[in-house]
């Protein structure tokens, strides 16, 4: 129910319009933890006819990515809805970097990183790869990084949560009215510029500077563009178009891989392994068999529609592509424009990332030749 603008969905499209945003149908429900990159993937097509609370408004908001949408937390009796906001934070911080409010279950343990303030260290559990490197980040004795701890404590009534790529602020209920749900985008926007603009700050470590030149090397080698803030390797492999990057989720690091169709597809869907962990939640709880035992052990299917998803995937030989892809992955996905897979493990070696490329690429040309036979399904 809207608390609001009265009870009709049809104030979710208002949202949309008043705030222009674009509703997108997304093939994957939100939960805490999910990168903006794994957001910007699930997003799925671009949404038409009657506004749904499930669809995720997307866009621009003084020239930052936001997303806003409704999740929900708990399960039978006690689940409740709550509607987010998230702001990307651009470059991505890379710090395994979490930061939200202190529970009681947290206590002040060795496990959170400690600022040194006691008044701010019980009211906000911080977490990374390098707890010198968080209280670096958000140190007590620069005025920019008072800011924004004091803005986050301001925050402390409704839900925060930031990772190295989004700072996500909600409040529980389904909210549509604009003069709510704009300002707490527009705070969001600045938590998110804000941190960027202090991980600028932080110094390059021996091990990120060795990388940068293990990634640099390969991209002169292979005609690539490296951007070493973003850690991310953007160029072409037989024509078609590959990005690499790495990717933290919490404290796990990823490579990832995304190799983006000639033209848009009508089909979109995610492939999860089975036997990893859940951050992007099952959609509505699908799970599409694809009628092969060991693709369909193997991964967890949601998308739509149905019926494309499995013609698309019906092709042995495209399964067997995606198998071999799939015992190195944690995640694959195909939406509309491209195909997407990651391993869990930072990548630096010239021929695992040669492999990574055309793996990609040679899966994505029978996927895209698959698909595109489909034809519109609206």
């Amino acid at each position: 129910m809207s608390l609001f603008f009265g009870s009709g969905v049809e104030q979710w499209g208002t949202l949309a319009s008043a705030l222009e945003l674009i509703p997108f149908e997304p093939t994957a429900r939100y939960s805490h933890g999910t990168s903006f990159r794994q957001l910007k993937r699930a997003l799925g097509v671009r949404a038409s006819g009657e506004p749904k609370y499930s669809h995720w408004l997307y866009g621009r908001r003084n020239d930052t990515e936001v997303l806003v949408l409704t999740y929900e937390v708990g399960s039978g009796s006690s689940r409740t809805t709550h509607t987010g906001v998230i702001a990307r934070i651009d470059p991505p911080l890379l710090l395994g970097f979490g930061a939200r409010a202190r529970t009681f279950m947290d206590g002040l343990g060795p496990d959170g990183a400690l600022l040194g303030d006691l008044a701010v260290d019980k009211q906000l559990y911080l977490s990374g790869f390098d707890h010198s490197r968080v209280k670096a980040l958000l140190s007590i004795q620069e005025p920019d990084s008072r800011a924004i701890i004091s803005q986050m404590l301001a925050l402390a009534p409704l839900e925060v949560h930031v990772t190295d790529s989004l700072v996500l602020i909600s409040k529980q209920g389904t909210n549509t009215d604009p003069h709510l749900v704009g300002p707490l985008i527009d705070r969001a926007v600045w938590l998110a510029n804000a941190f960027a603009a202090r991980r600028r700050t932080l110094a390059a470590t021996p091990q990120e500077l060795a990388m940068h030149a293990e990634w640099q090397s390969f991209a002169a080698a292979h005609g690539f563009r490296f951007d070493a803030a973003r850690m991310k390797l953007e160029g072409a492999v037989d024509g078609s178009a590959v990005e690499m990057a790495i990717e933290t989720e919490a404290r796990i690091s990823r490579t990832t891989v995304t190799v983006r169709f000639p033209s848009s597809v009508h089909v979109a869907f995610t492939a999860r392994r089975t036997t990893m962990p859940n951050f992007l939640q099952g959609l509505f709880g699908q799970d599409i068999k694809i009628g092969d035992a060991a693709f369909d052990e193997m991964f967890v299917v949601t998308g739509r529609p149905e019926e494309a998803v499995r013609e698309v995937l019906g092709k042995p030989e495209l399964l067997t592509m995606l198998k071999e892809i799939g015992v190195r992955t944690t995640e694959v996905q195909l939406n509309h424009a491209q195909l997407h897979f990651s391993l869990e493990s930072v990548i630096t070696a010239t021929p695992q990332l040669l492999w990574l490329a055309h793996a990609a690429q040679t899966t994505t040309t029978a996927l895209f030749a698959r698909a595109k036979t489909l034809g519109p399904y609206r």
